[in-house]
């Protein structure tokens, strides 16, 4: 299983690395990190919502901000 962090700035960032894990047979698994180091969002190849996902980009980004709006709302203020 491929396993990578990376830090994010923006929805399309995001989406633009699933969109390149996507090509990847294997499983994988992304984790993302705000600019301040924090773990915010874990994605798995093997997650039904994330494979549905996948095959429309509309659908993708929708998913990618709704995860990071959620993130960013729970995550603790500095």
């Amino acid at each position: 299983m491929r396993h990578d962090k990376y830090h994010y700035s923006n929805t399309e960032e995001v989406v633009w690395h699933l969109k390149k894990y996507a090509r990847v047979q294997e499983e994988w698994q992304a984790d993302f990190y705000d600019p301040y180091g924090r773990h915010m969002l874990t994605f798995e190849s093997s997650d039904e919502e994330v494979q549905d996902a996948m095959g429309d980009e509309d659908k993708l980004f929708t998913l990618v901000a709704e995860w990071l709006d959620f993130a960013l709302m729970i995550s603790p203020e500095e």
